[in-house]
């Protein structure tokens, strides 16, 4: 068996040419796993940061005394929490997806000491039960649940993505546990008071 790859002087230098641009935008680019083509992923990549002026906020907080325990409810892959975790004691983070819960443990591990995150599997809400995520393709960070809880319609739903219409080749599906906010929180709470853990910041993206 032979195999051969020809590949024409015009494709090398195009794409030799794509990878110095690419290398050049995101110079200033931070560390972690992001994924190209997702809406949230263009400032990390290419400028480190992301949404500046809730990274601020939360830098203030935590900078004037609110530094035991940043919660973050809708971590995704990590973007917050990685960024400002270590200005905390404890960084608690709150993800349903399981996809994005592989990336976000990679993304925490480089950004953050071990032990001090913890990585809670599981959405927030009125009730435990088990439901259906909808995952928009090109939009991780846009995940929701269609049913009595969401106010969002239809329309709302796509357009907050770009998109004309719900239409299923435009998402996948995952199934995640939700579990009751206030019996969550709770033990948290009291786990976080028993080490006198108590000015807590929380960030809420849902």
């Amino acid at each position: 068996m032979e195999y051969a790859f020809v590949e024409t002087v015009y494709k090398k230098i195009k794409r030799d040419l794509l990878a110095e641009i690419y290398r050049y935008a995101t110079k200033g680019g931070g560390s972690l796993f992001c994924r190209g083509g997702d809406l949230i992923s263009a400032a990390p990549l290419t400028t480190g940061v992301h949404e500046p002026p809730l990274a601020a906020l939360i830098d203030y907080y935590a900078q004037n005394g609110f530094n035991d325990c940043l919660i973050d409810i809708g971590a995704n892959i990590g973007l917050t929490s990685c960024q400002s975790g270590h200005r905390f004691r404890e960084v608690h983070m709150y993800e349903p997806n399981p996809l994005c819960c592989l990336v976000l443990e990679a993304n925490a591990r480089m950004a953050l000491d071990q032990g001090r995150f913890t990585i809670h599997k599981i959405g927030l809400g009125g009730s435990d039960k088990d439901v259906t995520l909808t995952v928009p393709r090109h939009n991780w960070g846009g995940a929701f649940v269609r049913d009595e809880e969401n106010s969002y319609d239809e329309s709302q739903l796509a357009n907050k993505d770009g998109l004309r219409r719900i239409e299923a080749n435009n998402y996948f599906y995952v199934d995640i546990s939700i579990k009751n906010t206030a019996h969550e929180l709770g033990g948290l709470f009291n786990r976080l008071a028993e080490k006198s853990l108590k000015n807590v910041v929380i960030k809420i993206d849902i």
